[in-house]
């Protein structure tokens, strides 16, 4: 698995995913928290992660990105 160019163990994924699950929820961005629950439970349990389940997490995740620099509360 590559993030950023970088490859990343399995481990490492199931890490981000749970902390993008955990993030979301507490900022009520609850369609990145669901598809990051979705994606830590594929990784745990070792289950094919395809490109497409990547890109809609990178997707949500840049959608809540781009709200709060539409508000003034993100760089």
């Amino acid at each position: 698995k590559k993030l950023y160019g970088k490859e990343i163990t399995g481990k490492e994924a199931v890490v981000i995913a749970h902390s993008l699950k955990s993030a979301g929820a507490m900022a009520g961005a609850a369609a990145l928290s669901r598809v990051a629950a979705e994606l830590e439970a594929r990784l745990t349990a070792h289950a094919a992660v395809s490109d497409a389940d990547t890109h809609d997490l990178r997707r949500l995740f840049e959608e809540y990105r781009d709200a709060l620099r539409a508000r003034g509360l993100a760089a």
